[in-house]
């Protein structure tokens, strides 16, 4: 996602929708569920990544994102990634 870096403004944007309006965001997406252990890897290493990696997992699974509440974006990433242990969308996480 190199591209975010490139469009002036954008890392300091507020409006999460200018994070996933990139081609590459849609790239993501196409992958499918097969991407979403290696997108879940990303937000748990805490990767600059984090910020559209969780919207790509909402678009990728069909859920909704008001299904989750959250009060920031760490919150938010964490729910998804229980929910995607819980659905068995990813591994458990090794001890």
């Amino acid at each position: 996602m190199a591209a975010i870096y490139d469009r002036p403004g954008t890392l300091l944007c507020s409006d999460s929708g200018a994070y996933i309006d990139f081609p590459e965001f849609d790239e993501i997406v196409s992958l499918g569920k097969p991407a979403l252990p290696s997108i879940a890897r990303e937000i748990e290493a805490n990767s600059d990544m984090a910020l559209f990696l969780g919207a790509a997992i909402i678009k990728i699974t069909g859920w909704k994102s008001d299904e989750f509440k959250s009060g920031s974006l760490q919150d938010l990433n964490a729910a998804l990634i229980k929910r995607l242990r819980i659905e068995k969308l990813i591994p458990e996480r090794k001890l």
